[in-house]
């Protein structure tokens, strides 16, 4: 099923899930990946609704992660990526990795659980 197509420049060339969605009292939180032109990978969010999960509630318009200067070369250029999040509380946080670092990143107070 789908839900959600392209619309942003950021993830015209692909969009996908990054884990399993999180239960919070507003909705199911989802990252998601995306691959916008010249291959530059994205990290976002949408919400979907709790008993449809079919329904958007709200999706990011800017992604909440891109590769920094320094990220941008390695042995993946133009990557970030993660494989999931943890909710605690009103805050949620995912693990992501690059060609070179590896950080904790907060979503913006819309998507706060």
């Amino acid at each position: 099923m789908t839900f959600q197509i392209p619309e942003w420049d950021w993830e015209v060339i692909q969009l996908g899930n990054c884990g399993s969605p999180i239960e919070t009292e507003a909705g199911w939180l989802v990252l998601t990946h995306a691959v916008g032109p010249m291959r530059t990978y994205s990290i976002s969010a949408v919400l979907l609704d709790l008993d449809d999960p079919t329904k958007m509630i709200a999706a990011l318009k800017e992604p909440l992660l891109t590769a920094s200067a320094e990220e941008q070369d390695g042995y993946v250029p133009n990557v970030v990526y993660t494989c999931g999040a943890l909710a605690h509380g009103d805050i949620s946080s995912f693990p992501t990795a690059s060609p070179i670092t590896g950080s904790t990143s907060r979503p913006p107070a819309s998507l706060r659980c």
